[in-house]
């Protein structure tokens, strides 16, 4: 599946914050793995991981791509919601990116991930930002909202958790993009919108804008978009941007 720029910022940021903090022999837990690209670069890394999607058609993809780079042996693949899931399980690290804001009750799902971290464990998440750009595409999307800076920094340290690093990240190139995307929403057929959000979240990771010139030609990649993810990182600790990810620490 082609990945489209957004994705590209926010896992480029998301591994060298992995690289930076967490133990290589570290397990972790992803929520939401869509089609398990990002898992299968995290094992690439050393980790072990157990990888949940409650979207059938992620999971198998996610399987598939996983057994394609050789990465099936570390990691285990699951069709469920694991915060639903009463386990004694603990890890070194938590992923969750662009998934909180699916979440009707956001503040127990922190709550719950919380209790799968180890003390000290990490806790790496995204949502999309402000309220102010909320849009066809958050309606499409599925999501319930968009979070404000001060909200999900207090909506995490009231969850147990510490912020080490948070980064407003992509500006100004989603930004754009982002107009981009609601121009596209807003060109779905009504009925779309009005499925329920939980049919549009299993389908929100899976790319909900086909753009048929780029998945012939792929010329939107890590590589091309290398120097353009270089210059928005001047701008990540300015709140500029369309998308937070944040690393946070379970409390000890």
């Amino acid at each position: 599946m082609v990945k489209y720029p957004r994705y590209i910022f926010r896992s480029e940021l998301a591994l060298q914050l992995i690289r930076d903090y967490v133990p290589k022999d570290s397990k972790f837990l992803e929520i939401g793995c869509a089609d398990g690209e990002l898992s299968s670069r995290i094992a690439k890394i050393g980790l072990t991981g157990d990888i949940f999607d409650i979207s059938e058609e992620s999971v198998k993809r996610a399987k598939d791509l996983i057994r394609e780079r050789r990465v099936d042996k570390k990691l285990n693949v699951y069709n469920t919601d694991p915060l639903a899931l009463k386990t004694t399980s603990r890890y070194g690290l938590v992923v969750m990116l662009e998934v909180l804001e699916h979440i009707k009750n956001d503040r127990d799902a922190l709550s719950k991930v919380n209790s799968f971290l180890k003390p000290g464990g990490f806790f790496l998440i995204s949502v999309p930002a402000k309220g102010t750009f909320w849009g066809a595409d958050d309606e499409l999307a599925g999501h319930f909202r968009r979070y404000d800076k001060e909200e999900l920094e207090h909506a995490l340290e009231q969850s147990g958790f510490k912020i080490l690093k948070i980064y407003s990240y992509g500006f100004p190139f989603l930004n754009i993009l982002k107009l981009f995307r609601e121009f596209m929403a807003n060109r779905k057929p009504e009925g779309t919108i009005k499925e329920s959000k939980q049919a549009r979240t299993k389908k929100s990771g899976l790319n909900l804008f086909r753009i048929s010139l780029l998945e012939q030609f792929p010329i939107l990649n890590r590589n091309t978009l290398f120097p353009f993810i270089k210059f928005s990182n001047l701008f990540n600790n300015y709140d500029l941007a369309e998308g937070y990810l944040c690393l946070a620490k379970r409390n000890e």
